[in-house]
């Protein structure tokens, strides 16, 4: 059978390039698409432990997928950590989402709380670690109900206390 080179190295038969409009890369394009629109499914502990979080009973979840690749489970969750404390708990070389409950001054002195959701990537994580959490992540978010900001980090100045009070006063 005739085969095509695609810009990657993979061969696409002249059939499947003429079922795909005569563009090499289509067959490939689409199975990368069906992969990326893979999400993992989360768990209803997930969801239960963030209640706990909303209403005060916890001050932080951490959430991970599990070794298997087939859930995003609650890695951890505690009552009482300063935020600097609880940012010492993320691993400085996976991928993890987190929940927390902030609170912070505005700009008149007055104290406020918010839920935020962080999205922890940080530049040693391992390729496919990233690549799971950034496809997986907008499936966890659109279960938890009530954050009050997202913030994304790479680095542990990304998701300092003064860059996420920024970011809140920021969406005000």
């Amino acid at each position: 059978m005739p085969y095509v080179m695609t810009g990657r190295g993979g061969r696409v038969s002249r059939e499947e390039r003429a079922a795909a409009g005569g563009n090499p890369l289509a067959p490939r394009m689409k199975e990368q698409q069906e992969m990326s629109s893979h999400e993992i499914p989360v768990t209803e502990e997930c969801v239960k432990v963030f209640e706990d979080l909303k209403f005060k009973r916890l001050t932080y979840v951490i959430y991970k997928i599990n070794d298997s690749c087939t859930h995003i489970v609650v890695d951890q969750s505690g009552e009482s950590a300063d935020y600097d404390e609880f940012l010492k708990i993320l691993p400085e070389r996976d991928c993890r989402w987190a929940a927390f409950d902030f609170e912070y001054q505005d700009n008149t002195g007055a104290t406020h709380n918010k839920i935020v959701f962080i999205s922890w990537s940080p530049a040693g994580s391992p390729t496919k670690s990233k690549m799971l959490y950034s496809t997986s992540r907008r499936n966890l978010r659109v279960t938890l109900s009530g954050v009050g900001v997202d913030v994304e980090g790479s680095d542990f100045d990304d998701v300092s206390r003064e860059s996420v009070r920024e970011k809140i006063l920021e969406g005000r």
